[in-house]
Formats: C-alpha cells, sequence, structure tokens
C-alpha cells in the first residue's frame, strides 16, 4: 500500500461496467491521460455466477462461460481502445469490496468512478459504490456523472476552513488548477449564520499562506449556511466544472447515517468532484478481495 500520491498523476484506474455512466468515466480519465502522458488501467469486475450455478456443471456450460469471458475481454479492450497508453484488466468477486480495495491500497494516483446508488435503501444499509470508495480511499477518487467535453476542467472550485484536512484539499485544487491551466475559485462557508468582516480577512490570509508564493489569481464567494449544502450551490451558480474536497469523518453516528460532508457534496453535485483523502493512510480493508484482484490485477503491491 502507497503512502501517497503522485501528482501530476502516473497511474489512473478506472472501473467500468459499461454503462453510461462509467463511460463518462472512461473518457474524463481519457483526457487526463492525454493532458498528463500517463497510464490509464482499465478494469472490469465479474461477479462470476452464484455459487449454486457451478453445481452440476458441465461442459457445455464451461465452454459457454469460456465464451463469454472471451466477449467480456473483447468489449472491454474497445472500450479501451480510443485511451492511449491504456491497458485492461477483468478482476472476479464482489464488485464493490475490489474496487474499494483497490482505492484503499491506492493502487493507482488517481481512481475515476461514476456516482450510481442502490435505490430504496438508506445509506447506512447501501452507499454507492463512489461513497465507499472515497470512505475507503488512500488516494484521489474523482467522481463524473456526465461525458465531460474538450478541454475540462475549465473553473476548479474549492472550500476553505481552518482545518489540515481542508488545506489538503486545497493544495491539490491548487495543483488542477496550475497544471490544467484552469481557473481557481475558493469557497467560504459561514456557518454560524452571519458573515464576520473579521473571520473574511482571516480566512483570506489563511488560504494565501497554504497556498504559497507565488499566489495564484482566485475567485473568492461566500456563503452562510452548511458546507454540503452551500458547496454544490456554489458550483452551480459559479459555473464550474470541478469541485475539490477533502474526505474527513467528524461524527461517527452522523456520518454513518447521513454520510460525510465530501459524501454528501458529491451526492448533491451535478459536476466532477475529486475527493482527496484528508489524513494519514487508512488501514487496508476488504482482504475477501484479494484473490479476485490477485488474478486479474497482479501488479498491485501487497496483494
Amino acid at each position: 500500500m502507497r503512502s501517497s500520491w503522485k501528482f501530476p498523476p502516473r497511474t489512473i484506474l478506472v472501473p467500468l461496467d459499461f454503462s453510461n455512466d462509467s463511460l463518462a468515466g472512461l473518457e474524463a480519465a481519457r483526457l487526463l491521460g492525454e493532458r498528463w502522458r500517463c497510464h490509464v488501467e482499465v478494469i472490469h469486475v465479474d461477479q462470476g455466477p452464484p455459487p449454486a450455478f457451478n453445481q452440476g456443471i458441465d461442459l457445455w456450460t464451461t465452454e459457454a462461460l469460456a465464451a463469454m469471458g472471451r466477449d467480456l475481454r473483447h468489449w472491454l479492450e474497445r472500450a479501451a481502445a480510443p485511451v492511449a497508453h491504456a491497458s485492461t484488466h477483468i478482476l472476479t468477486g464482489p464488485p464493490a469490496a475490489i474496487i474499494s480495495r483497490l482505492a484503499a491500497d491506492a493502487a493507482a494516483d488517481l481512481v475515476v468512478l461514476s456516482p450510481r446508488r442502490r435505490r430504496r435503501l438508506p445509506r447506512i444499509f447501501s452507499g454507492s459504490l463512489s461513497e465507499t470508495s472515497v470512505h475507503a480511499a488512500n488516494a484521489p477518487v474523482l467522481t463524473v456523472r456526465t461525458r465531460p467535453e474538450a478541454g475540462w476542467p475549465r473553473r476548479v472550485l474549492a472550500p476553505v476552513k481552518w482545518a489540515p484536512y481542508a488545506d489538503r484539499s486545497l493544495r491539490a485544487a491548487r495543483d488542477w488548477a496550475a497544471s490544467l491551466d484552469a481557473e481557481l475559485g475558493l469557497l467560504h462557508v459561514f456557518e454560524g449564520g452571519e458573515e464576520d468582516e473579521m473571520e473574511r480577512r482571516a480566512v483570506v490570509e489563511h488560504a494565501l499562506n497554504v497556498l504559497g508564493e507565488p499566489s495564484p489569481r482566485v475567485r473568492w464567494h461566500w456563503a452562510t449556511g452548511r458546507p454540503f449544502d452551500e458547496i454544490p450551490r456554489a458550483a452551480e451558480a459559479g459555473g464550474y466544472d470541478l469541485v475539490v474536497v477533502a474526505e474527513h469523518v467528524r461524527d461517527g453516528w452522523k456520518d454513518a447515517v447521513f454520510g460525510t460532508t465530501a459524501e454528501r457534496v458529491l451526492r448533491a453535485s451535478s459536476v466532477p468532484v475529486l475527493c482527496v483523502p484528508g489524513g494519514p493512510v487508512k488501514a487496508r480493508a476488504h482482504r475477501q478481495a484479494d484473490a479476485g484482484i490477485a488474478r486479474g490485477y497482479p501488479g498491485l503491491s501487497g496483494v
């Protein structure tokens, strides 16, 4: 497991299930890969047949499954063909466990996902795969809902507050904006209900200290309310096409039921969201996924 990730990324990991959502994520990875000249790892996780299906299996069924596997690899390679410097992998096992395990082990410097939620279940029982991966990840996770256009991103928005985890996302937003020649916008949310001029000046000073020299040109935004409401609202109103936040757990039971601030921003945002790990490297997880990863992704360290 890596202790940190590289920027610009050397490797981008993209899970693909051939849905329009995941194809949008693949297009985002293609655009970023071309601009950063990095390698793109495209994976498909095959759940496989249920255990009962394997009882009394005959030769015809074995051959049929082998043919399906060949077709799957063909379609995976065809989908990845437009992506420069791409490789494809088919993994076997529970998709949520395997993808979260890859994110937790920082198998790449950037993971690109599409947010898809199982309906009719509250978050405590079933969050989206992207939310689960964001919570476990030790590398940045980019979530993309719709296919981005050439030149994306052009405008990057990041929240500012006095916290080490927020400083990490602020630096990430600075790096992305500078590397991709995008405009940088900063948002501070007054959570006490009223704007305060002394707090405003202190926030600007803190942000400039975090950003360092030479200080980039930024566009400031101010709001009152709850950050997970105001961040998506400011992004849409300001015409931003990327939001950068940090994943951080503050209150165990509330975050378990409702989601962390980053997860709630991800859920509400209509534009892509980059979630940066806000703290130390998290413990290794999802041991049950190791065998499926080892068979299809042997380059992953520690498996």
